[in-house]
Parts: C-alpha cells; sequence; structure tokens
C-alpha cells in the first residue's frame, strides 16, 4: 500500500508538471494569436484608411503567412487545451 502511494504521488507530480507547463503554453500561444489579430485588425484599417484596394505580393504573403501562423497557433491551442482536459 505504501508502495502504491508512494507512485501515485510520483503520477500526481508528474500530472501537475504537464499541467503546469501546458497552461503556461496556452497563455503563451494564446498572447501570440492576440497579438496576431492586433496586428492583423490595424493593417486593415490602415488599409481602409488610405483606400487601397489592391496588395502587393509581398502583403499577401504576408499576410496569408499571418493567417497560416494563427491557424497553427489555434490548432496547438487547441491540442493543448484538450491535452489539460484529459489530464
Amino acid at each position: 500500500m505504501k508502495r502504491d502511494i508512494e507512485i501515485h504521488k510520483q503520477v500526481e507530480s508528474e500530472l501537475a508538471k504537464r499541467s503546469h507547463f501546458c497552461q503556461k503554453l496556452i497563455k503563451k500561444l494564446s498572447g501570440k494569436i492576440k497579438l496576431l489579430e492586433d496586428e492583423i485588425e490595424e493593417t486593415n484599417l490602415e488599409k481602409k484608411e488610405k483606400g487601397k484596394l489592391k496588395r502587393k505580393k509581398d502583403t499577401s504573403k504576408n499576410d496569408k503567412n499571418k493567417n497560416d501562423l494563427i491557424t497553427f497557433l489555434e490548432k496547438s491551442l487547441e491540442q493543448s487545451e484538450k491535452k489539460i482536459a484529459k489530464l
């Protein structure tokens, strides 16, 4: 019984560490998503103010890269939340 209790304490400690790590990761990724969303909103406002409808190749590539990054971060966030929910 004492051995079982010790094993359970070790497992509990390990799960607590994982949970803490996942929570930090979620906060970090959420912050990155927020920054990217703010940046996109800022870019959209600038475009509206200037009245430019044309996009340059570089801008569209950057927008695509940002959108890809946002998608990746959102998926990572969802996966981390699922892992935490399992824990």
